[in-house]
């Protein structure tokens, strides 16, 4: 007769049972499923910060006659599959059906990949739920440069949920040199491309890169490994990819490149047209590079505007990732980690070349080099460390987490580690708290924004063209009606860039001039409308107007101008 509770390492260890059935790994798939969505359905509230601006494109993809007087809807597509997948969902289901389900699958993608990652870091069930709770956790505390896993649906989610499928088949073949591991490698690296070009390249890049460093060192000392030889002292198998021949390790790196660019190619050359496509001339694109990358999207791509906080949560969290793996290392753990931990200093590599290139201390335009500065920097160099820390740093830390439990609670139960995945999960909900919809908004102000959103979808046409505040965040979520003008939407090609920027400035202009008698009058409104094409008004700060508002949401207030309804 077997004890009742036997130690929980060892049932997670036996053939067959806890640590390696299909149900097992079911069941462990589920647990970390559910952190993840948990988290994003708590931390980032229907929509998320992203969700408007991706699904509404999404919609208008697949629908073009949907709100078709708003250019940003109208602008170039840079995610092609994206859109192409989801947006024929938002014809059938509301916007926020339809971003509770790609949350929840993109979220189980991710942690399938997540689980099989954390297999091949000898993990097991437990440890793997610890190293999502714990990754929830860091995403409470910060970031480098606002990269983000859990939170909203958007295509960055499924296409990162593909690349740890693709990463964890990678660190098979790393350690096995089997062709076919690479082809599945870059099947799935490659439809983390189509999804999201960008987060799929940069991973791939690191994969080249860590590849690249292993044929430099087998050659450098290909005499002294062709002598050694590895005992094999423990149940692991050996490292066959140490054995295997340079130019077997080139062809195997040749069949991953293939197959990924075979696979990518739906998301690719929709992307590279976006890229290489334009007839503008160079000034003007300069100038939309300048925009993008030093005034719009400078939280993300100007490490000169990065906060001291950012520098330092990224520090102490490097070091804690450095000093798990230290801890743990074994031989044959470090043999499992390698690979892992090439990707993270090949993500290194990117990170430094991207500070060396973006950091300035005057005004970037004082520069003479600004222009290749921000035609580099648009395409997010520091977006792979972002992710990828964390993720390692995770793994490492739920790695000395199971080596303490094993060193001081030798008799830990089943029944005990089920407790501990359950306070875990827990643990991931409670620790991450719910955020505002939006910064600008409290969530009386963002209540009564969608009263009046409401009320515009249902007492306006449908070819209304509206401007909103600054902040405005969600109209076409809620309004299903056009914009003149978004501060978020900002489009990602040179043209409509350039365009966005011109109607912010269009706007800024005709609200100077008409407020020189302090007030704006149907003068004033309908020289609006006959450059612009606006029909209403949303607003909790422009004013005062002398015509009366057609409704009041509390602080908004509702104008239809000439030509509207």
């Amino acid at each position: 007769m077997q004890p009742r509770d036997e130690p929980a390492a060892q049932i997670l260890a036996s053939p067959g049972r806890l640590g390696d059935s299909r149900w097992n790994a079911v069941a462990a798939w589920a647990v970390v499923s559910g952190i993840f969505v948990a988290v994003s359905l708590w931390q980032t509230p229907l929509p998320g910060i992203n969700e408007p601006h991706y699904l509404t494109k999404a919609r208008a993809f697949a629908d073009p006659g949907w709100c078709e007087r708003d250019f940003f809807l109208q602008s170039a597509n840079a995610h092609y599959v994206f859109f192409a997948v989801v947006g024929p969902v938002t014809t059938w289901f509301c916007f926020g059906t339809v971003a509770v389900i790609g949350r929840i699958l993109s979220l189980s993608l991710l942690a399938c990949g997540w689980n099989m990652i954390g297999r091949r870091l000898g993990l097991n069930a437990l440890g793997s739920a610890v190293a999502a709770s714990v990754f929830c956790g860091i995403g409470a505390t910060g970031n480098f440069s606002g990269e983000w896993i859990i939170g909203g649906f958007e295509g960055k989610v499924p296409s990162y949920g593909f690349a740890l499928v693709g990463v964890a088949w990678w660190l098979d073949a790393w350690t096995t040199s089997l062709r076919r591991k690479y082809a599945l490698a870059g099947v799935f690296m490659g439809a983390a491309v189509a999804w999201h070009p960008v987060v799929g390249m940069w991973i791939c890049i690191g994969i080249a890169i860590s590849e690249f460093a292993r044929l430099v060192s087998r050659v450098v000392l290909r005499s002294k490994l062709s002598d050694e030889h590895v005992a094999d002292t423990s149940d692991a198998q050996p490292d066959i990819g140490r054995t295997a021949t340079t130019s077997h390790l080139l062809v195997n790196s040749i069949v991953f490149v293939l197959s990924a660019f075979v696979v990518a190619l739906p998301g690719l050359i929709p992307a590279a047209e976006l890229v290489l496509s334009s007839t503008l001339e160079a000034d003007p694109v300069d100038q939309a590079n300048y925009i993008q990358v030093f005034w719009r999207l400078a939280h993300h791509l100007d490490p000169s505007t990065f906060p001291p906080s950012a520098w330092l949560h990224t520090a102490v969290l490097l070091t804690v990732c450095l000093a798990a793996i230290v801890f743990v290392r074994t031989k044959s753990i470090a043999d499992r980690w390698y690979p892992l931990l090439w990707l993270l200093a090949a993500s290194s590599v990117v990170c430094a070349a991207g500070i060396g290139i973006g950091w300035h201390s005057k005004p970037m335009l004082q520069l003479p080099d600004w222009q290749w500065r921000a035609a580099l920097l648009k395409f997010y160099p520091f977006r792979f460390f972002d992710a990828l820390l964390p993720i390692t740093a995770s793994f490492a830390v739920a790695a000395a987490w199971d080596k303490l439990r094993l060193m001081k609670l030798k008799q830990v139960t089943a029944r005990s580690v089920l407790a501990a995945a359950l306070m875990a999960l827990s643990a991931a909900v409670i620790i991450v708290p719910g955020r505002q919809h939006h910064a600008s908004y409290t969530p009386a102000a963002f209540a009564e924004w969608q009263r009046a959103c409401e009320w515009l979808r249902q007492n306006t046409s449908a070819d209304a063209l509206v401007l909103g505040p600054r902040e405005s965040f969600g109209l076409k979520w809620f309004a299903h009606r056009a914009e003149y003008v978004c501060f978020k939407d900002c489009p990602q090609d040179a043209a409509g860039i350039l365009e966005w920027n011109r109607r912010l400035w269009a706007i800024h202009g005709w609200s100077e001039s008409s407020y020189q008698d302090e007030s704006f009058d149907v003068e004033d409104t309908q020289r609006l409308h006959a450059d612009t094409g606006i029909t209403h008004i949303i607003t909790r700060r422009l004013g005062p107007f002398t015509q009366p508002p057609v409704s009041t949401f509390g602080m908004w207030r509702v104008y239809a101008i000439a030509g509207g309804e």
